[in-house]
């Protein structure tokens, strides 16, 4: 009987992690859809003709990096 309990108290904590690890990949994936946007929005707004194209690519590569940062310390 004990062994039984131990074993599904195994089998919830592995569901729990899977469950957290597929939550993070969906949520690095919205964040990919949400980048993506953002760089739309700014090329519309005109950002590339004040910084440049690089200078945007660079803005978004360092704003992409603090949401990843984020999304790994929660």
């Amino acid at each position: 009987m004990k062994c039984l309990k131990f074993r599904k108290r195994k089998q919830k904590e592995y569901l729990k992690i899977q469950s957290f690890k597929e939550r993070q990949h969906l949520n690095i994936r919205m964040s990919r859809e949400r980048m993506i946007n953002r760089a739309k929005d700014l090329l519309m707004n005109g950002l590339i003709k004040k910084r440049g194209l690089s200078g945007c690519v660079d803005y978004l590569i360092a704003d992409f990096k603090k949401l990843k940062e984020k999304l790994l310390q929660s």
